[in-house]
């Protein structure tokens, strides 16, 4: 059985904030429809990730969606959060000063990375992980990726192995997954088992779940990083049919 879990990042301290931590686990044969797994989950994370890690850290992770026996070979996982930094701005902090710094926000390479830059040109609105107050979330994400003994290995994708269970993880950006058909049609018919209300941090999680099956199921709606971008920023991964500009088409 495969599963997908979608992970939406609250802050450090989002105990009592408006936004919070949720997660939603997908699962099924490989060739079926996923399944919602258990129940949603929305809390702060803090705690877990100060818990246990490796095999430890998973497993409380499946506790805390009500499925702690589910007998996986691979999990992906969806997260909503910078898993890079710009490295004009890493250098920056060695030392390195810019050249020029560009008149607009869009174009900035010392607060926005590359995969920011080509979805702002296609008409998107990607944060800036630098400018845009996601330094907590980022932080987060990678402490747990961390955790799970997970190391970036190509644009985008942090890989390893728990337990018996292949781990993948890739940045999701859940806001253009809303007008995704391809996305939809996985998700939609989940959605009557999240309740009549359920939270914006629990839709988002489960449109990362939904990419997430996008991304190994059907790889080709997903789009790809151009040749060459580095490696160390890291790729924000959005379906096809949500990029509103043709220009970004052959670029994701």
């Amino acid at each position: 059985m495969w599963g997908w879990l979608g992970w939406d990042v609250g802050a450090w301290h989002c105990q009592s904030g408006a936004s919070r931590d949720a997660l939603v686990l997908l699962a099924a044969d490989l060739g079926q429809a996923p399944q919602l797994v258990g129940q949603p989950w929305r809390g702060n994370l803090r705690a877990t990730l100060n818990g246990p890690r490796g095999p430890g850290l998973l497993s409380a992770l499946l506790r805390l969606v009500g499925a702690p026996a589910l007998p996986l070979r691979r999990l992906t996982i969806g997260v909503d959060t910078p898993l890079g930094w710009p490295d004009s701005f890493r250098a920056l902090l060695d030392g390195a000063l810019p050249d020029h710094v560009p008149a607009t926000k869009a174009e900035n390479p010392l607060i926005m990375r590359e995969t920011e830059q080509v979805l702002c040109a296609a008409g998107l609105r990607p944060l800036s992980p630098v400018q845009d107050l996601l330094g907590s979330q980022s932080t987060k994400g990678l402490v747990a990726l961390g955790a799970l003994g997970m190391a970036p290995r190509t644009p985008g994708w942090w890989t390893g192995a728990l337990a018996g269970v292949e781990l993948a993880a890739f940045e999701a950006y859940p806001t253009p997954c809303r007008r995704s058909a391809q996305v939809e049609a996985v998700v939609g018919p989940l959605r009557p088992a999240l309740g009549e209300q359920p939270h914006d941090d629990v839709l988002d999680a489960l449109l990362c779940a939904g990419l997430a099956w996008l991304c190994d199921q059907a790889p080709e709606a997903v789009a790809q990083p151009p040749a060459g971008v580095s490696a160390s920023e890291g790729w924000i991964y959005v379906p096809v049919d949500a990029l509103p500009g043709p220009e970004a088409a052959p670029r994701r």
